[in-house]
């Protein structure tokens, strides 16, 4: 993705997972421009948000991604 970031979360699904990971990313200045979601056979999220910057300005990556990581 050029300009943006992937977010990949694969995780134990649970009821409003995607609107809480939603959440956190709005509180984070970010928009997502894309999703992918999906659910395995055994209850597993597969969660593929593409985002990028609500502002022109974005952190350094190298900062940005950590940011995210610690947030979601």
């Amino acid at each position: 993705m050029n300009g943006g970031y992937s977010l990949f979360v694969y995780t134990p699904d649970k009821d409003f997972l995607f609107g809480l990971l939603a959440a956190e990313v709005d509180r984070m200045s970010l928009n997502i421009e894309d999703a992918r979601l999906a659910i395995s056979s055994d209850g597993l999220a597969v969660n593929l948000l593409a985002l990028t910057e609500e502002n022109t300005l974005p952190s350094p990556m190298p900062v940005r991604l950590a940011e995210i990581r610690a947030h979601i």
